[in-house]
């Protein structure tokens, strides 16, 4: 091992395998991770909005506009799934300067 790298070789056929590893300190509690979705409270909403949706989220890319503008009419809430803590808070930011109201959810 050499700082965040390691190298694994097979003494009986010489194959090599490398990679990169994370060193964590012992008794570190993980990061919390929340459960994320959006809602989008004022009337029609804007292309604008739409865009950074579908920046934040795979599924709502994978969507057209009119199906993910009628998945979120309504102020129906717009799932995004799993996020770690870390990348909650910007995404959060994002999001909510795009207009959607964010609700985070921890889960243990």
């Amino acid at each position: 091992m050499h700082g965040g790298l390691f190298s694994i070789c097979c003494v009986l056929c010489g194959w090599e395998e490398s990679g990169t590893y994370s060193p964590t300190i012992e008794g570190l509690p993980s990061s919390p991770v929340n459960r994320v979705s959006v809602q989008w409270l004022h009337g029609h909403v804007t292309p604008f909005s739409l865009k950074a949706l579908r920046a934040a989220s795979s599924r709502a890319s994978e969507m057209s506009l009119v199906d993910l503008s009628a998945s979120i009419a309504g102020g129906r809430p717009f799932e995004l799934g799993v996020v770690a803590e870390h990348a909650r808070a910007e995404l959060s930011r994002e999001l909510e300067q795009a207009g959607f109201l964010v609700i985070s959810e921890t889960v243990s």
